[in-house]
């Protein structure tokens, strides 16, 4: 039930890198989260990054560099710098 609550918080993101398997399969390698905070400074807000993970065998291969940029993407379309 918390996962859930979690998950349905606007201010919550997570985004996850998925490898596709020669099968067709998909296996999770990556992930992030982060929230969106409010600036007290202006009517704003700014994404802080709490977790990055990628598999050991995937590091270095540009993973975690492609969620920053998801992110980054994502927030720019929400309006956030």
């Amino acid at each position: 039930a918390y996962v859930a609550r979690l998950l349905a918080r606007e201010s919550f993101w997570a985004i996850a890198a998925l490898a596709v398997d020669p099968s067709g399969g998909e296996t999770v390698v990556g992930g992030l989260t982060a929230h969106a905070l409010p600036l007290t400074r202006a009517e704003a807000s700014e994404l802080f990054v709490y977790d990055l993970a990628v598999r050991a065998e995937y590091r270095r291969r540009g993973v975690g560099r492609l969620l920053v940029a998801t992110l980054r993407a994502a927030a720019a379309e929400h309006g956030i710098d």
